[in-house]
């Protein structure tokens, strides 16, 4: 995303709490003259603080749901807000909550799919297994990825990971307290009416004036 925005000329600012992500972002920039377009910060979005203002933030991608408690979310919008211009605008990507927290718990290895490993072309096998707490709408993932070697071996690297789920209501909630105005939910990228049954739940909304 902060590539893309860059190569239409746009100055970007991505800030990310991983080292290791930073890293690959830096390179997927390097191939592109509109690199020079953004600035990297390794720093969390609950806590950072940039000696600029902007006229439009994005939290793509689900990155909202890695904010687990409601106090981490709260923080983040301010931050974000703290460094928007007034009337600027915030647009926050994540997966349709309510299909998450209706869900069942998977405790046990399930399959999801096999593709080619991108650096070697050998195929990799993803399962994973999850469970949900509904209480605190933060749901457990872990990702199993089983690579078949050039000689047979099997090498297995184990990714768990946590996300909360925040409904419509809650985040228009969250908005309001984290200063924004004119909150609107899509259910995708074309910007059609949210429901139930939407793949995403795109918000988009302007920061107060104040």
């Amino acid at each position: 995303v902060a590539l893309a925005l860059a190569e239409l000329g746009m100055q970007v600012a991505g800030v990310e709490p991983s080292a290791a992500m930073l890293e690959r972002a830096r390179e997927r920039a390097q191939g592109s003259p509109a690199g020079n377009n953004i600035t990297w910060h390794q720093i969390d979005a609950a806590s950072f603080t940039l000696d600029r203002r902007f006229r439009l933030a994005i939290i793509p991608f689900g990155g909202f749901t890695h904010l687990l408690t409601q106090d981490e979310q709260l923080s983040a919008l301010r931050q974000v807000a703290a460094h928007l211009e007034p009337g600027g605008g915030l647009a926050v990507d994540v997966g349709n909550p309510i299909g998450a927290l209706r869900g069942d718990d998977l405790p046990v290895l399930a399959y999801e799919r096999t593709f080619p490993d991108p650096q070697t072309g050998q195929p990799v096998m993803q399962q994973w297994l999850k469970t949900i707490d509904r209480a605190t709408q933060v749901e457990e993932i872990t990702w199993v990825y089983d690579r078949v070697g050039p000689g047979g071996e099997v090498f297995r690297s184990v990714v768990p990971i946590k996300m909360r789920h925040t409904p419509a209501p809650e985040m228009r909630l969250l908005l309001a307290l984290g200063g924004f105005l004119d909150v609107e939910f899509y259910g995708d990228y074309d910007f059609n009416p949210y429901s139930e049954e939407s793949p995403r739940l795109f918000t988009v909304a302007a920061r107060g004036e104040a």
